[in-house]
């Protein structure tokens, strides 16, 4: 492989120390300004090539997909926790799975979805009083939940006693201690976070197995994606069970993150969160069959969040043969990692890119972004199935919130992130809810 630019390391361990001693996200996000397009880094004996050039990111993720397979860390120590799902499938088993899954977010399914979405957030609106100071990414995890679960699954978390939430919790912290100590213990070494993490995923598989089987034992009364799967007879309770856990950990832990950043960024820019809040009364109609879907400064919010703080933060690829990349021979196997977080903060591609600043969407250069700049959803063929899904729940949750109250950050703190499944807030996002009048 060609020389590439990137941080000197040290001979055996590499760039290994700096992986330790630095903020991960803030350091790669200098690298744009720094190494160009291209750049290389080693961890141990395991080199990463982190591709910074929106032409390259398009051709590794749409133009030339075929030559790329998923790989990296991330693969094999999530294996344990969500199987072969549509998130780590490959082949010819991911293109029968997507193929299978698709009809439940086709956008006719998106008015049904729309109901629960605004029932589920009513629901947690009422338990809120004014001048709660609540852990925001807590409440929309559990709001999150909810909806997800009875949108694909027919199920309604409130009628049970399941404690998805801190389950999910504990596999979240499993991974965020790896993602920042870049220590990995096989599964089978009794440490006590293994134990407990395994523990998690027995409690999680439980629970799916009981949804699973009322769905086989009473198929007349669900009408969800599990009875559509079930009705193919192809699908084996434990391909089914693949699936939900994936749908369940992606399908409401990135939205969650997107409503908790979306909020904390309002709080901290009331101009913007007037601003807001003035178009949702000039133009929301109660009682609205398509909430809050008018609204282009709430597709602008969004769009900006995702931008600033991606909860997808990177993807990676390993090309299936040798190939040419920002002019450099990249070899078959090679680990290669396209940023959201790095790309969308790259000063080249986004002016004053860590403010937030969503009237820059107005523009017309940013008004169609090339997929290779902005991909908080990923992009080409692997495309996240539930994005439609997740924006829909994202403008009618944060547009019902802004109806009722003023959110508002109590203290001045800033907003850092870590790495971990997706990015996580390194301390609780609280915010406060003023009633408005």
């Amino acid at each position: 492989m060609s020389q590439l630019p990137g941080p000197t390391g040290y001979p055996l361990i590499g760039n290994t120390h700096q992986f330790y001693r630095k903020n991960i996200l803030k350091w790669f996000s200098a690298f744009p300004e720094k190494y160009g397009d291209i750049a290389q880094i080693r961890v141990a004996r395991n080199q990463i090539v982190l591709l910074m050039d929106p032409n390259d990111i398009q051709t590794v993720l749409i133009d030339e997909n075929k030559k790329y397979r998923k790989g990296g860390f991330h693969k094999r120590v999530t294996s344990s926790l969500i199987g072969n799902g549509l998130v780590l499938a490959e082949g010819d088993r991911w293109r029968s799975n997507r193929h299978d899954l698709e009809p439940s977010f086709h956008p006719q399914k998106m008015n049904s979805y729309a109901n629960q979405i605004k029932t589920h957030t009513e629901y947690k609106l009422g338990q809120w009083e004014d001048g709660d100071i609540v852990m925001f990414g807590n409440e929309m995890k559990e709001l999150t939940l909810r909806i997800i679960t009875n949108a694909l699954f027919d199920i309604d978390l409130r009628s049970e006693n399941w404690d998805l939430p801190s389950i999910f919790d504990e596999v979240i912290d499993y991974f965020t201690y790896i993602a920042q100590t870049y220590v990995y213990l096989p599964e089978w070494i009794p440490t006590s976070r293994n134990r407990s993490y395994r523990r998690a995923i027995g409690e999680l598989d439980e629970i799916v197995d009981e949804i699973i089987t009322r769905h086989i034992e009473h198929p007349e009364e669900y009408d969800s994606l599990i009875a559509d799967l079930l009705d193919q007879e192809s699908w084996t309770k434990a391909e089914i069970r693949d699936e939900v856990v994936t749908l369940l950990l992606a399908g409401h832990e990135t939205t969650a993150l997107m409503l908790a950043y979306t909020t904390y960024l309002l709080g901290s820019n009331p101009d913007i969160r007037a601003q807001a809040i003035n178009e949702i009364d000039q133009n929301e109609p109660q009682n609205s069959e398509k909430p809050f879907q008018q609204s282009n400064l709430l597709d602008h919010i969004l769009k900006e969040s995702l931008r600033l703080y991606p909860p997808a933060y990177a993807i990676f690829r390993q090309p299936t043969e040798d190939v040419i990349l920002s002019g450099h021979k990249i070899s078959e196997g090679t680990l290669l990692c396209l940023s959201q977080w790095v790309t969308h903060r790259d000063p080249r591609l986004y002016e004053s890119p860590h403010e937030f600043q969503p009237d820059r969407w107005e523009s017309d250069s940013l008004s169609a972004p090339s997929p290779g700049m902005y991909f908080p959803f990923a992009a080409g063929p692997r495309r996240c199935i539930g994005e439609r899904l997740a924006m829909l729940e994202g403008k009618i949750v944060l547009g019902m919130i802004l109806e009722k109250y003023i959110p508002k950050v109590p203290s001045q703190e800033s907003l850092e992130v870590i790495p971990s499944l997706s990015t996580q807030p390194s301390s609780p996002i609280k915010i406060k809810l003023e009633r408005r009048n």
